[in-house]
């Protein structure tokens, strides 16, 4: 699962927009939809992370189980 597919999720859980979602983070709109083809800064993810209560790492986990399998 990607890193926008988890926010995806955790929107749902939480019956937020992704667009609510970046303006609550302090986001330009269209952000997040952005991270889908590019590496996003630490800071935005860590501002996304604390807007949704979950940390980076719940964010990143699956994303990055899925690159470090690749890896091997």
């Amino acid at each position: 699962m990607s890193l926008l597919d988890n926010i995806r999720k955790q929107c749902r859980q939480q019956e937020i927009t992704i667009d609510r979602l970046e303006k609550a983070a302090g986001l330009a709109p269209n952000t997040i939809y952005k991270w889908n083809r590019v590496i996003p800064g630490v800071d935005k993810v860590q501002k996304v992370a604390k807007v949704l209560n979950a940390t980076v790492d719940d964010l990143l986990n699956n994303s990055q189980a899925k690159e470090e399998q690749n890896d091997t």
